[in-house]
């Protein structure tokens, strides 16, 4: 028989102890790292978009001045069309019409009470001879063409074509190199082409152009 050794020191009591201890020390630091934190409610709050635009604001239309229809009233003691804007009253204004006009200006046709047509271009295009006149199309073809729905010629349409006529002829000298090239008034003599010139040759210059 042999005797029964004596059991180790209690070590083991001392290691469960410091495992209490240490435990004890993680969960402290458990609650001091927030682990056990409780989420505070979401917000109700949207977050706002980068994207967000100001409502709009509600802004006025602006007003179409641009003017296609107006009437003519044709005056027997001057013997003579003039014209009157319905919209705003005004009579006898052709340059504030031409002033409110799609540009460019091509054709301008007037309508009579019997559906008969005329061209009256040259009333309102101020620079019918420098500019309208080369957009047209062949003025020989556009006669043709409205010869069934134009009237007669007659004092009251030869007067007008006379009107018409001289009103282009009063109109300023070109400003530009570009506006004297096949101008029915005017040349410049860098414009003459070969078997051209200008007759008489002394004929005096009526102005200068540098």
């Amino acid at each position: 028989f042999e005797p029964c050794p004596s059991p180790p020191p209690s070590t083991s009591r001392s290691s469960s102890s410091k495992k209490k201890k240490n435990e004890e020390e993680k969960s402290k630091k458990r609650k001091s790292s927030g682990d056990d934190f409780e989420p505070s409610p979401p917000s109700t709050s949207r977050p706002k978009s980068a994207n967000s635009t100001k409502p709009a604001t509600n802004k006025k239309p602006v007003p179409d001045r641009t003017l296609n229809y107006w009437v003519e009233v044709y005056l027997e003691k001057d013997k003579k069309w003039i014209c009157f804007d319905v919209k705003t009253g005004k009579m006898n204004t052709p340059a504030d019409i031409e002033a409110r006009l799609p540009k460019p200006i091509f054709y301008i046709l007037a309508v009579d009470n019997k559906g008969y047509f005329k061209d009256v271009t040259r009333r309102y295009a101020s620079d019918y001879i420098t500019s309208t006149r080369k957009l047209r199309y062949d003025e020989d073809w556009i006669e043709e063409t409205l010869k069934k729905f134009t009237q007669r010629s007659g004092n009251k349409s030869k007067q007008e074509d006379q009107e018409l006529e001289r009103k282009s002829e009063e109109a300023p000298m070109p400003t530009t190199v570009s506006g004297f090239k096949n101008h029915p008034l005017y040349v410049l003599k860098r414009h003459l082409l070969k078997f051209e010139a200008i007759y008489p040759a002394e004929a005096p210059p009526l102005g200068w152009w540098k």
